[in-house]
């Protein structure tokens, strides 16, 4: 068997990890308290809430914008929706896996043994700490139904934070996991990102409809103002 300390060192020599601050081991007590505690803040990632929801915001800040349209653009023609639809559609979160950071510390893991008996054995825990650009909400809502496996984490600021839990001895191996962990994760944003632009379709549909519809409310209002000038009425100022 490796040991734990050679191991660590032989994971800090992979070329996956060069370039990174160096992976450090947590004997104590207290820093095992810590890793625990940091896993537990983790959650399940892309399951808070359904990806419909974020178009459903959408809509709604669709309807009060063309509400406030200057009478000038509203009898623009062609009409020009996209800019207004570009201004309110959230940018899907994209990982800037290059400036990935890590930690590689000694932690428990959670296992069963062959009777399905929960039990804690020994591992490496790697902590990644990955920047991404766009709407960090996209993190937490629904990639695609039906997915039970999902990565766990935690979203701080504009980085996700992501935990490795493994029993596994063999650095590559341990590297390779780390990897398909990343992979798993971009997949999953892809997929929001053709969502998204999916919803391009339809939006511009409902932008142009009630844009039109909106125009026929005013024109209607100031066909009654008028012809209530012309029965004798004057209009207020306000």
């Amino acid at each position: 068997m490796i040991q734990r300390k050679s191991l660590l060192i032989q994971i800090k020599a992979l070329p996956f990890w060069q370039g990174h601050p160096a992976p450090t081991a947590r004997r104590t007590l207290q820093g095992r308290s810590q890793i625990m505690d940091r896993t537990m803040s983790m959650t399940r990632l892309f399951s808070a809430a359904p990806l419909s929801s974020l178009e459903d915001e959408v809509r709604e800040a669709l309807d009060d914008a063309i509400d406030s349209l200057p009478l000038a653009r509203l009898h623009r023609d062609p009409l020009d929706v996209e800019p207004m639809i570009d201004a309110l559609l959230p940018r899907p979160a994209r990982l800037l896996r290059d400036q990935t950071r890590f930690s590689v510390e000694e932690a428990p893991v959670k296992t069963r043994d062959l009777l399905s008996r929960p039990r804690t054995r020994d591992g490496v825990r790697v902590v990644l700490r990955t920047p991404f650009e766009g709407d960090g909400r996209f993190l937490d809502l629904t990639a695609a139904p039906g997915l039970d496996s999902l990565p766990e984490g935690r979203v701080d600021g504009q980085t996700l934070v992501l935990s490795l839990a493994t029993l596994a001895q063999d650095p590559a191996r341990i590297a390779a996991e780390v990897g398909r962990l990343l992979d798993e994760v971009e997949i999953l944003l892809t997929h929001q990102a053709h969502t998204v632009e999916g919803w391009r379709g339809s939006l511009t549909q409902a932008a142009t409809s009630a844009i039109l519809d909106r125009r026929e409310r005013v024109e209607a209002a100031e066909a009654t103002a008028l012809a209530l000038e012309a029965a004798g009425f004057r209009r207020t100022s306000d």
